[in-house]
């Protein structure tokens, strides 16, 4: 098994919005995807998944770093905007002209099953250059809400 290159065992020392979210992601029941402590210089989002079109609720610096796009750029969107060159309009169900379309609905179907996903999947920078991100999708509940965990790593 390939494992994501955030998924480390080193010690967190970040806020402690992100403790929490490693607190969620180790208590969470049947794991499908084996998560030890994870790197917070990981690029990391966080998605509501019960607000309508799940949008990005928290991106890590290192995120914003890897994708060059800023908290404006991101915050309140649907993740699937890195599926085209700068982040041009993607609409929900539509079929992708730069991603391939199978990987789409593995993470579609991830989502909205709430099961975890491992895929490497191309996606594009705000300066229009794409890379292979090597992404982790990890679903989690807290204070009875549900949210989706994504690590990000750009596959060489």
């Amino acid at each position: 098994m390939v494992r994501h290159p955030c998924l480390a065992n080193t010690l967190f020392d970040s806020a402690p919005s992100l403790i929490t979210q490693q607190i969620q992601m180790h208590g969470r029941p049947n794991p499908e995807v084996p998560t030890p402590i994870v790197d917070l210089k990981c690029p990391i989002v966080v998605c509501d998944m019960e607000a309508e079109d799940q949008p990005i609720i928290f991106a890590s610096d290192p995120f914003y770093q890897l994708t060059g796009y800023n908290r404006k750029d991101v915050i309140g969107k649907n993740c699937r905007f890195l599926q085209a060159p700068h982040g041009t309009n993607v609409m929900p169900g539509s079929t992708r002209r730069h991603v391939d379309n199978e990987s789409v609905r593995r993470m579609r179907d991830a989502v909205y099953n709430q099961r975890e996903l491992e895929i490497k999947v191309v996606n594009f920078k705000k300066s229009g250059a794409g890379f292979v991100n090597f992404l982790t999708i990890i679903m989690v509940s807290y204070k009875g809400r549900r949210y989706s965990v994504g690590l990000l790593s750009e596959s060489k």
